[in-house]
C-alpha cells in the first residue's frame, strides 16, 4: 500500500502480501490496526490491486487455483458465482489458457469481460474498503491479454456493431456475419 501524508512525503509501505497468513480475511485483519492509527493522522492509504495477473498452477492446484478450490472464504467474499476456477481466465484462439513463466506458477490473466471475473474482483475490491483502504491503484491494467474467449466474442461482436453498419462491417472488415464470426484475438 501507499501512504500519502497531506503536505508531506509519500511513502510505499510492503509487503503487499504477508507470508504467513492463511487467509484474505487474517490479512485484512492485519491491515485493520495499521490503517486505523494512519487514518487518525490524516493519512490516506492506497492498496494495490491487479486487474488480471494471477499467479499459480491449475494443473498442480497451486496459487490463485488452490484458494479459489480449497479455501474460499465464503463468508468474506460472497459464494464463489462458479466452481471452476479455469473458467475466468484468458484463453488463446484455440481455447487454451494464456499463460507464461514456470510449471508450479505460471502467470495467467483473468478475463476483464468475464461477468464472474468482474464478480470476483468487486468482491475483492469490497473487503479492501471494509478494511479501510481509502483507494485502489490498479496495477497492469495494459496487461490484458489478446483474448478469444466466449466473453470477448460476444463484448467485441456488440462493440463492432454499435459502431459500424453490416455494410461496413462487410466492405471494410470482411465480417460478413458478425454474430458468427470467430475473432481469433480481441485484445492487445
Amino acid at each position: 500500500a501507499s501512504t500519502i501524508v497531506p503536505g508531506g512525503p509519500r511513502q510505499a509501505i510492503t509487503p503487499l502480501a504477508l507470508g504467513d497468513v492463511a487467509s484474505l480475511r487474517q490479512y485484512h485483519s492485519r491491515w485493520k490496526p495499521f490503517l486505523e492509527e494512519v487514518h487518525a493522522l490524516d493519512i490516506r492509504v492506497q492498496a494495490t490491486f491487479s486487474l488480471v495477473n494471477l499467479w499459480g498452477d491449475h494443473e498442480q492446484n497451486t496459487g490463485f487455483f488452490h484458494y479459489y478450490s480449497d479455501q474460499w472464504e465464503e463468508d468474506f467474499l460472497g459464494p464463489r458465482h462458479i466452481v471452476d476456477p479455469r473458467e475466468l481466465l484468458e484463453r488463446d484462439r484455440a481455447g487454451n489458457f494464456i499463460r507464461d513463466g514456470q510449471a508450479g506458477w505460471y502467470r495467467y490473466g483473468g478475463c476483464v469481460n468475464n461477468p464472474h471475473w468482474r464478480t470476483l474482483l468487486k468482491a475483492m475490491v469490497q473487503e479492501g474498503v471494509n478494511a479501510g483502504f481509502d483507494g485502489f491503484m490498479v496495477q497492469f491494467p495494459h496487461a490484458r491479454s489478446p483474448c478469444a474467449c466466449l466473453h470477448c466474442q460476444q463484448r467485441f461482436r456488440a462493440f463492432l456493431q454499435s459502431r459500424y453498419s453490416a455494410e461496413v462491417l462487410s466492405q471494410r472488415f470482411g465480417i460478413d456475419e458478425v454474430e458468427s464470426h470467430f475473432f481469433a484475438a480481441t485484445g492487445p
